[in-house]
């Protein structure tokens, strides 16, 4: 049990995950006006698909397929195996291939958790943040140019309207990482604290939100969004698979802002990890 709790652990840290750059000064917003938002059209940003699988892989988005989930399983408890000093599991993990596939499977089920509370929380919300009413129309919209990310005001008829050099601070994404990471002693951006704290070594030294874990969630208010888009219907799955291309999309859009304005990047995520604590 104790092999598993750290195993679960090692899953949580692959979302918890990547390292700041040093903040450098005046950079701003490439392009992006107040009132107007970038070109982001996603035909335009789809990688090819070796890029979208390592992305996958390397920002812990929900295991894909079949083969990669396997993997990914079997890695994650050698390395925990491996920093326990637990050599007789690692070897047997190494060496029999059905002890390996059953152990994975006890803990298997805790990794879309994350995912199905996001889904849980996002859809009970969609239609009151955005104002949809159930309008088709608003929710294509909203997806266009990936408004949804951005933080919103609202005109007499109901009608979103993003606010420039806002990404990724809509209210709906901050509330939906509280729900999801923040929220409760037992949550794991309490228990795991130290990984945001390790984000903190920049000239702000203030911790931030990490990438994957802001993608994911970003991706899930797209995926909601385009289960108003059919009608709402009953069943709805989150999978990796549909919308891999969504998920990369931003994982891209956010590390293009960290290479090329790295003061607003780490700023914005500083700003985003102090708006849900």
């Amino acid at each position: 049990m104790f092999l598993l709790g750290r195993y679960k652990k090692q899953v949580h840290h692959q979302i918890l995950s990547p390292a700041a750059d040093p903040i450098k000064e005046n950079e701003g917003w490439q392009g992006v006006n107040e009132g107007e938002l970038p070109n982001i059209h996603m035909e335009h940003s789809t990688p090819h698909k070796a890029t979208m699988d390592d992305n996958r892989r390397h920002h812990g988005l929900a295991y894909p397929e079949l083969v990669d989930k396997n993997q990914v399983a079997l890695q994650s408890l050698l390395t925990v195996a491996g920093n326990c000093s637990v050599h007789a599991i690692k070897e047997c993990l190494q060496t029999d291939a059905q002890y390996a596939a059953h152990l994975a499977s006890l803990v298997e089920p805790r990794i879309p958790l994350l995912c199905r509370d996001l889904k849980v929380a996002m859809c009970t919300n969609i239609d009151t943040y955005f104002r949809l009413s159930n309008n088709v129309v608003k929710a294509k919209k909203l997806m266009e140019q990936h408004a949804y990310i951005y933080a919103l005001k609202f005109d007499l008829n109901d009608d979103a309207l993003p606010i420039g050099k806002t990404p990724y601070q809509g209210d709906l994404l901050i509330f939906l990482i509280y729900e999801a990471v923040f929220s409760g002693a037992k949550s794991i951006g309490i228990k795991f604290v130290k990984h945001f704290a390790k984000l903190a070594n920049n000239k702000g030294n203030r911790p931030e939100c990490p990438i994957p874990l802001l993608t994911l969630v970003a991706t899930v208010v797209y995926a909601a969004l385009f289960w108003k888009r059919l009608g709402s219907p009953g069943k709805f799955n989150l999978t990796g698979n549909q919308f891999s291309e969504t998920y990369v999309f931003h994982v891209k859009f956010l590390e293009d802002l960290k290479r090329d304005a790295p003061g607003k990047f780490h700023c914005m995520m500083a700003d985003i990890y102090e708006a849900v604590q």
